[in-house]
C-alpha cells in the first residue's frame, strides 16, 4: 500500500513539475516530468504485483513502458535539434 502511495505522489509531483515549467510559447515535455512520472508509476506495478493486482500491475507497466517510449523520443529529437542548430 505504501508503494502505492508513493507512486502517487511521485506522479503528481510530476504533473505540478510539467504544469509550472509551461509558458506561452514553451510547450514541451519536460525530462523530468517523464522520469519521475515513470518512477512513479514503476512503484504502482510493484505495488500491484505484490497485492496479487495482475491485471493493475500489467495496466500500470504498460503505462511505464509508454512514459519510456514518450523519454526516448524526447531525447533522441533533442540530440537532432541541438545538431541542426550547431550546424
Amino acid at each position: 500500500m505504501w508503494l502505492g502511495i508513493a507512486g502517487l505522489v511521485l506522479i503528481i509531483i510530476g504533473w505540478v513539475i510539467q504544469l509550472l515549467s509551461i509558458k506561452e510559447k514553451d510547450r514541451e515535455i519536460k525530462l523530468p516530468f517523464i522520469m519521475i512520472y515513470s518512477a512513479g508509476v514503476l512503484l504502482l506495478v510493484v505495488d500491484n504485483y505484490l497485492s496479487g493486482l495482475m491485471e493493475l500491475a500489467l495496466l500500470n507497466f504498460v503505462c511505464m513502458l509508454t512514459a519510456a517510449l514518450v523519454l526516448v523520443r524526447v531525447i533522441t529529437v533533442g540530440k537532432k535539434g541541438a545538431k541542426k542548430r550547431k550546424g
